[in-house]
């Protein structure tokens, strides 16, 4: 199958790469001047039909790439105070130059209209305008109807399917990476236009020496110095309900500011601006994420898959401060201090079941069991970061302080049958963090620069995990001096380094980086439950005081192509791993040394103006961190958790090509894509279950090969005169995984296929309608049996102004399982209102949310020999009136 589609792609590239033809040349004037910006149109002579065109650059150069059949052509060539020239042409390769006659042309009153997309060079802009709507307020109610962005439920923007690496506001990096604030609160009218920077290099030093396959935004703002921002209060009933958003911003050229309080307890979840949604170049520097020293929770619920304003039981305070200006001329300094209190509530009932086979394939029985809990979660979070920044074309510097102090405390009730069980859990951690990245030049053609990095990271967490009564709960071989009250206690210190020395040498295209590295982590886990008899009981099975580290050193080559059409990004990295576990206390020791060789490769291929080819391929190897690798239990979740295998590795092989069409002329782009993934691990998981569904998680020494495919097309096309933005995305994806489940082998072989619909309409100014539409359908195969269930959901908006600054918002949602012959549907319908002063620019709204009162949510949850069905408590009908406006 992957030759076929290889070799099928191969064709259809090749096939496309022949039929392509190349126009070039140069416009002067009679004088010998160069003509910048002028216009080459290629026409078919027969209709007028537009092929392509092309703008000259500051030179007068131009160069057209099209496909045609017709034999002959026509060029017409127009610029500003300059007469119109016409030629006809043959359909082949040829480089022309033409002499343009000045001419003075009185303009008569004409009707200007902006074209909704405008390519200049690489750089796509957006006339917000032609897409915004008379209830659109922010630059996020835009920019989903914006053609080839994609935004995702947690904010992050992809184009053409990656996330984009910088979200610029007049060319300056404000928020870092957090930019979830900015896309939900800058005011659309405040926006002249907005740009797409594809294969953005951020490093101004690096600019058309290093290839970068992902894209950027930048905001241009329409006053050089701009004092917005959105601000809301609102209050509600049933319950008494409030909702608070303040941001004022200020964007200049060298000073922007950003401050943000917001504040509900509607179900809106405030926490996911503040991810860090960015994505950092290899050489601006490292960062890593720090929420990964939580290894214990209370048993809770999954969330569903439906929006979190539907379930979500919150209070959540957010505040934060980001401020940017320029230090000197070439320095640039930013920094942000956030606050976070979030408390949030969730009511679930719970229902699975779980079948069991012996070695012949033989059904031994089901264990069936219910749940329902009731979880208070409460978070306090402060975190700061400094930022320090000199990005010219002769100099690069990036220095990154990080701090973040976390204090959790989390409450749940659980009942089992009919035992209640209280859980209490108190995490506080705090993490520093520094990242340091320093590019420089020599000689004054700066073909060779070196780039030294350095990265620091100190951690510390302490986790205490209290349950009680225990009579319901299973512990294998183990006996308490309390029956009562069980106190799993676990403290966990890290420290971390990564430094890294490099040399670019650039000469025409290509640039060769050659580079060499240290890695060394060292943490150290202490683990235990209080009250154990240790007469009767192996004291050491739930005991861990383990010291781990991890040293790596490493070389690489990188190599970089960036022609015309042709980037490529290799790079060929030698890694020395040195890898030991040791226990303090008792018997464990763990040892890996190994030699890997990781080579990854990049590249895209241009093949006309419309067509591209991106490719990419990677051998990477992972091993195991401290979490997978102690052998004491640990308690978490009412589960049980050991990993006294030996250190894991899983070595991963991944392939993938994307084919990508992207007209402006006619707003038209497709993406075909292919990735596949192959992994071998040398560890895999044993799960026991029992009746009462606690489970013991353990790792056992045995190849472990996975195999994962993915095929994607996705169709956009934007209707400019109808103002319709549509598109349509086919994904195909296969999965092969091993487990074990009380002892049996499980084979399990997914296949999934799923088909999404977007459109938007725009055209008339009272009437607006948004409609999302996906269904899915899939399977789960193991040794044994075969599982199939399919979902189905929608979501449609429809704005109508029936009168001026009256506007009326209806939503319904539809969520449908099917699984056993069952189906599970779940309907919501909202109304809103809006009364809009247009002179004051403030809006009064009025929003009914689930006017059904739907109080509760069914969904389905299948795996390789397990279905478990989930009802949640929904937040019940609510009626909230909430005042919003602009900050001028």
């Amino acid at each position: 199958m992957l030759r076929c589609t290889l070799s099928l792609l191969i064709f259809l590239f090749s096939f496309l790469a022949r039929s392509q033809t190349v126009v070039s040349g140069r416009l002067l004037s009679t004088g010998g001047e160069p003509v910048p910006h002028g216009s080459v149109s290629v026409i078919v002579p027969a209709d007028s039909t537009l092929i392509s065109f092309v703008l000259s650059d500051a030179e007068g150069w131009f160069r057209l790439s099209f496909e045609s059949k017709v034999k002959k052509l026509q060029l017409a060539v127009k610029a500003m105070n300059y007469e119109t020239l016409y030629r006809s042409i043959e359909n082949q390769n040829q480089q022309l130059n033409f002499n343009l006659r000045q001419k003075v042309i009185e303009l008569a009153e004409v009707d200007v209209r902006k074209p909704p997309i405008v390519k200049r060079g690489d750089t796509l802009s957006y006339d917000l305008n032609s897409f915004a709507s008379l209830q659109d307020r922010t630059l996020g109610d835009v920019l989903k109807k914006v053609p080839g962005i994609e935004v995702s439920a947690n904010g992050q923007i992809r184009y053409q399917g990656l996330a984009i690496n910088k979200f610029y506001v007049e060319g300056k990096d404000l928020m870092a990476g957090n930019y979830g604030i900015i896309t939900n609160s800058l005011p659309n009218i405040d926006i002249d236009k907005l740009e797409i920077l594809p294969n953005h290099q951020p490093i101004r030093l690096l600019k058309d020496k290093l290839y970068s396959p992902r894209a950027a935004i930048n905001i241009k703002l329409k006053k050089n110095v701009t004092t917005t921002g959105r601000g809301e209060i609102g209050a509600g009933l049933s319950p008494l309900a409030w909702q608070t958003k303040l941001t004022p911003m200020v964007f200049s050229k060298k000073y922007q500011s950003l401050l943000n309080y917001k504040s509900n307890n509607i179900g809106e979840d405030i926490t996911k601006e503040m991810n860090n949604l960015g994505v950092m170049d290899v050489s601006e520097g490292i960062t890593k994420d720090v929420n990964n020293n939580k290894w214990i929770s209370i048993s809770q619920p999954t969330f569903p898959t439906i929006a979190q304003e539907r379930y979500l039981f919150n209070r959540t305070h957010a505040a934060s401060a980001n401020l940017l200006f320029n230090l000197t001329r070439k320095m640039e300094l930013s920094g942000n201090v956030s606050y976070l209190n979030d408390r949030t509530e969730q009511e679930e009932g719970q229902e699975t079941i779980i079948k069991q086979f012996d070695s012949d394939g033989n059904q031994q029985g089901i264990i069936s069991y219910g749940r329902s809990s009731i979880t208070r979660l409460a978070k306090q979070q402060i975190s700061a970061r400094l930022i320090l920044t000199q990005n010219t074309d002769s100099n690069f510097l990036k220095n990154i302080l990080f701090f973040k102090h976390d204090r959790s405390s989390d409450i749940g009730n659980i009942r089992i049958e009919q035992s209640s069980i209280e859980q209490d859990l108190h995490s506080p951690e705090y993490a520093l963090q520094n990242s340091l990245s320093a590019i420089i030049p020599i000689g004054n053609e700066k073909k060779y620069s070196v780039n030294l990095q350095s990265y620091i990271n100190f951690s510390n967490a302490r986790q205490q995990y209290q349950i009680s009564p225990l009579k319901s709960l299973y512990f294998p071989d183990m006996s308490f001096l309390r029956s009562e009250v069980l106190v799993q206690e676990l403290y966990l210190r890290r420290n971390e380094t990564k430094n890294t020395l490099s040399s670019s040498l650039s000469f025409n295209d290509i640039t060769l980086t050659p580079k060499f590295g240290l890695q060394a982590d060292r943490s150290s886990l202490r683990s235990g439950i209080s009250d154990i008899n240790a007469a009767q009981t192996s004291a050491n099975k739930y005991i861990n005081n383990i010291i781990y580290n991890v040293f790596t050193s490493f070389a690489s080559l990188d190599i970089n192509y960036n022609g015309r059409k042709l980037k490529i990004l290799t790079s060929f990295p030698a890694k020395v791993n040195n890898i030991t576990a040791l226990s303090r206390q008792y018997e464990f020791s763990r040892e890996l040394h190994l030699n890997t060789f990781e080579p990854s490769l990049q590249s895209e291929y241009r093949l006309s103006n419309r067509y591209k080819i991106v490719a990419t391929a990677a051998v990477s190897n992972d091993f195991a961190t401290l979490e997978t690798l102690y052998p004491g239990y640990i308690f978490s979740g009412l589960d049980l958790n050991a990993y006294g295998s030996d250190i894991s590795r899983t070595k991963t092989q991944n392939l993938g090509t994307n084919l990508v069409y992207e007209n402006v002329l006619d707003n038209t782009s497709f993406n075909i894509g292919y990735n596949y993934s192959n992994k071998l691990g040398n560890v895999i998981f044993n799960r026991k279950v029992y009746e009462n569904g606690q489970q013991v998680l353990e790792a056992l020494n045995m190849e472990n090969p996975q195999h994962f495919t993915n095929y994607q097309i996705t169709l956009g096309k934007f209707f400019s005169e109808q103002k319709i933005n549509t598109s349509l995305t086919y994904l195909i994806s296969n999965g092969n995984t091993n487990s074990y489940v009380n002892g049996n082998f499980l084979n399990s072989r997914s296949h999934g296929q799923s088909i999404s619909l977007k459109l938007n309409y725009n055209k008339l100014k009272w009437l607006n309608i948004d409609y999302y539409a996906t269904a899915s359908f899939n399977r789960v195969r193991n040794n044994f049996n075969v599982t199939r269930f399919n979902s189905f959901s929608q979501k449609s908006q429809l704005f109508i102004s029936p009168f001026l600054n009256h506007n009326l918002d209806i939503s319904f949602d539809q969520f449908e399982y099917s699984f056993l012959g069952n189906t599970f549907i779940n309907s919501f319908l909202d109304l809103g209102y809006r009364f809009s002063w247009a002179k004051r620019k403030i809006d009064f709204d009025v929003k009914w949310a689930n006017i059904l009162n739907t109080n509760s949510y069914r969904q389905l949850i299948v795996n390789e020999n397990q279905t478990t069905e989930d009802v949640f408590k929904l937040r019940p009908s609510q009626l909230v009136f909430a005042v919003k406006f602009n900050f001028r």
